[in-house]
């Protein structure tokens, strides 16, 4: 084995789940194909990409090793970037079948294709190439080619002419979003013009076998027809009018729930958009019965309490309390009764439907983000579980090597880690699904020992936080009994009180008990001058990324439960930005990016970084820098930071106010920003622009940032645009019953001051050269004479103002942390987190600040006109 590099291969290895296995299966595949082994040492990409995958299931590997030329797709950085398309898949697969000389050697010809893919497919997954989304639709897309081939080399064993059958799918497949190793659930119905069923039989139970059989690549799918007509005892086929009839007159709730995800997947179109289009008046009849919603939810506690018996309440991701199912359930119920109304709905995938949920207002922005974050994660994970031997298993693992490899797949330093994160959101989602459907709630004997160590009122919101937070803990007796202690209780219930969301994360990850219960909760000096220490030396280890994500979680936990105590928004600004700055540079520094620039903008830009807020940015290279390569590093570093990111649970990195905007190069060089700035940049880019700040200090990227806002002046016709822009903001995305209480967006708010700060930049020289900071503006354009020191204070105070109130509502894990709640109880717990003795004095105080600013700004930024 002398044509690999051994030290290169451990190092290599490093970056996989197991590196261990990585190792030993490269080993063999070069054992299997040595001419390849010899051309890993000029490309040492290839090796570790080929660790990546090898180290993350076994079954992977097997599959390359089985076929060694595979693995030369992951060299193919085209396709294997490109996105997998059904019909170039199927001509692809036909052209393979040509080859064939067998019905058997057929079926092997699938599976290979199959292999091929589903390695483009893990590749993705594990680099973070593709968000979840796009690898569970590639898998779906997968299977609808594998289906349509395998249908059509079976029809042609015994019959010919058009296939009498179309294949519906249903589940996660009908959903475009299986796992890989899912069941298929499917549905056959046949064409109502046929005179016997012998051949539309024949086919289906062939096709089966052929799917499911093994053969020397393993098998193509598990297949699961169990929820046609009258389940196992029905026929595997029936016409479409008599499937239809079957659900018409004797189907029961919860198949009727089943059939939201149908839709065609192989065979005849024709026949199944006949079925779909019929089921449509059957499925979607707006609100149903009592007792049709009583069998729905019967059938649901029977398969939980099915679930509690055999001990997996806690460890099965898709059938135990707050997992996959509880978030499927929940949006399947509202896409039934919904989707006569907003047929958008209709067959939609659980994160579409989320989505459509929260634009039309059935969810909120909160529970928007609590249910697609929770799918994600919970989606993850069983994947990374089921890579391992291509099992269909939705338990964690109890393996302890299995965990580690776990934590390590998930970018995670630790198993721990990674079972409190899901607990979390178990805890989280299964607390929402039962607020929803309170005949869900289990009854609790311990709430009352929580309310009265707490002094909590029984029944209210901290109350039930506590005893969802502490009851739902691995040791629900420990936390009890520290509850005795004054100083801990104290400590439990300010945070339960002013800080819900960074409650749950503390009982579900005891690594960051020590920020939350220590004796002196403040910040001391010596703790942030040292954060950027700890950050670079976590960039050094092996496992960085998993590192820098924890340590992320645990600052931003630091700065959640330091605001709640003191409420300084300066002071939280400050940490997060340095926080912030250091994480994105390191990281940067790391995958070899030492001479690209990070431009950040919006909040970032200007050092007044929210708990909520994202990173805003843009790369900048120097003009004799090798741009190709700087690309590259760039698209790499945004993938990297992004699992940082999910890793963390906090931060999001949004790189759209780059140059042409998600179609734009991820890396412009100076003279490239200078050109675009110079030709295509509109008002509101240049505007953007005015809080730019290059976070490496570099004078030529300050420069062009500079150009980009000021180069070109600024004219009327400049404000005329601005203010259009303005006004579709607040038309497309503010509702008309939030006008008056959308804090980021509204008038008289957050973006008014934003607005105006940098309007006056762009119409006024001079101004332009203070710094990004929103505050430093306001005060030098008082020193300036643009403003008067009424105004000047007025807007300073009303912007701390806004920004404490929106770091309140994002702790207190309100609906939105940009809309101020009308729910009188909430608009109380608010007021008390801000130090207001009621929620009136709070409405008083927003009343007579949004006035003034609305006011003033308005005057200003029509002042040129």
């Amino acid at each position: 084995m002398s044509s690999l590099n051994l030290s290169d291969l451990e190092r290599m290895a490093a970056i996989a789940a197991d590196p261990a296995r990585a190792s030993a299966n490269l080993l063999r595949w070069a054992g299997v194909d040595e001419a390849k082994a010899h051309g890993l040492a000029e490309r040492p990409w290839l090796m570790e990409r080929l660790c990546l995958v090898m180290g993350a299931g076994q079954a992977v590997a097997d599959s390359i090793i089985q076929n060694p030329e595979i693995a030369e797709i992951l060299s193919d950085t085209g396709e294997l970037d490109a996105p997998l398309d059904i019909e170039g898949l199927i001509v692809e697969g036909e052209g393979l079948l040509r080859s064939a000389n067998s019905f058997t050697h057929q079926m092997d010809r699938i599976r290979y294709l199959k292999q091929r893919h589903l390695l483009r497919i893990v590749y993705q997954d594990l680099s973070g190439g593709w968000v979840p989304e796009q690898v569970w639709a590639s898998l779906s897309v997968l299977a609808d080619a594998v289906f349509e081939l395998c249908v059509r080399c079976v029809w042609k064993e015994f019959a010919s002419g058009d296939v009498p059958v179309g294949v519906i799918a249903l589940g996660k497949h009908g959903g475009r979003e299986i796992n890989y190793s899912s069941d298929i659930d499917v549905l056959f119905v046949a064409d109502d013009s046929l005179t016997e069923m012998s051949n539309a039989t024949r086919l289906c139970e062939k096709l089966t076998r052929a799917l499911s059989g093994h053969m020397g690549r393993g098998f193509l799918y598990r297949i699961d027809h169990r929820l046609r007509p009258m389940g196992k005892v029905g026929p595997i086929v029936q016409k479409v009018s008599a499937t239809v009839g079957y659900y018409h007159a004797y189907a029961e709730p919860w198949e009727m729930l089943a059939q939201i995800r149908a839709r065609h997947c192989a065979g005849n179109q024709a026949v199944s958009d006949s079925f779909l289009e019929q089921m449509d008046a059957e499925i979607y009849k707006g609100p149903r019965s009592e007792n049709f919603m009583e069998g729905i939810l019967t059938a649901k506690m029977r398969y939980e309490a099915e679930v509690r018996s055999r001990g997996e309440w806690q460890t099965n991701l898709k059938l135990g309390g707050g997992g996959i199912r509880d978030v499927e359930f929940l949006v399947q119920i509202f896409q039934l009764l919904a989707g006569n109304l907003h047929t958008e709905l209709k067959g939609a995938s659980t994160v579409e439907a989320i989505r459509l949920l929260g634009d039309s207002g059935d969810l909120s922005e909160r529970e928007v983000s609590l249910l697609t974050d929770s799918y994600r994660l919970f989606r993850q994970v069983e994947h990374r579980i089921q890579l391992l031997y291509n099992l269909q298993s939705h338990s964690l693992p109890a393996d302890k090597l299995e965990q580690v490899a776990l934590a390590r797949s998930m970018g995670m330093i630790s198993y721990e880690e990674v079972l409190s994160v899901i607990r979390l959101r178990q805890s989280q989602v299964r607390g929402f699904l039962v607020s929803r459907i309170p005949k869900l709630k289990e009854e609790r004997q311990q709430i009352e020992i929580i309310e009265v160590a707490l002094g909590l009122k029984h029944g209210s919101p901290e109350s039930e936080l506590a005893e969802r937070i502490i009851l739902s803990s691995d040791d629900p007796s420990m936390i009890l009994d520290a509850l005795s202690d004054e100083g801990f209780a104290l400590r439990m219930k300010t945070i339960v009180e002013r800080a819900p969301r960074a409650a749950v994360e503390v009982a579900f990850y005891k690594p960051l008990w020590d920020i939350a219960f220590s004796e002196e909760p403040e910040l001391d000096e010596s703790e942030e001058e040292n954060v950027q220490l700890e950050i670079e030396s976590r960039v050094g280890m092996p496992d960085w990324e998993a590192r820098l994500g924890s340590f992320l979680r645990r600052c931003w936990l630091v700065a959640a439960l330091r605001h709640a105590h003191h409420g300084d928004s300066a002071r939280t600004w400050r940490f997060l930005t340095k926080v912030s700055d250091t994480v994105l540079l390191s990281s940067l520094d790391k995958v070899g990016g030492e001479g690209i620039d990070i431009i950040a903008l919006g909040r970032l830009g200007s050092s007044e970084m929210l708990l909520c807020s994202d990173w805003d940015v843009s790369l900048v290279v120097e003009d004799s820098s090798d741009h190709l390569r700087a690309e590259k590093v760039g698209e790499a570093w945004v993938r990297t930071i992004r699992r940082i990111c999910s890793s963390s649970g906090h931060f999001s990195v949004d790189t759209r106010l780059r140059p042409e905007g998600r179609d734009g190069l991820v890396v412009r060089t100076v003279s490239g920003y200078r050109s675009y700035s110079a030709s295509g940049m509109e008002a509101w880019e240049r505007m953007a622009f005015t809080r730019a700040r290059s976070l490496r200090g570099r004078p030529d990227s300050t420069d062009a940032m500079w150009e980009a806002a000021y180069g070109l002046g600024w004219n009327e016709r400049n404000e005329v645009d601005l203010m259009k822009v303005l006004g579709r903001i607040r038309a497309e995305r503010i509702r008309p019953t939030e006008v008056s209480r959308d804090i980021k967006l509204g008038v008289g708010f957050l973006l008014d001051i934003e607005w105006l700060v940098g309007l006056l930049k762009l119409r006024y020289r001079g101004l332009e050269h203070t710094t990004a900071g929103i505050i430093e503006a306001l005060n030098e354009s008082n020193r300036m004479g643009l403003l008067n020191l009424a105004e000047r204070d007025l807007l300073i105070d009303a912007y701390i103002f806004y920004s404490s109130l929106r770091n309140g509502l994002h702790l207190l894990e309100f609906d939105s942390d940009s809309v101020l709640p009308e729910n009188p109880t909430k608009l109380m717990r608010i007021a008390a987190v801000l130090g207001f003795e009621n929620e009136n004095l709070l409405l008083s105080k927003i009343a007579t600040d949004r006035e003034n600013v609305a006011t003033v700004c308005t005057q200003i930024m029509r002042g040129n006109a």
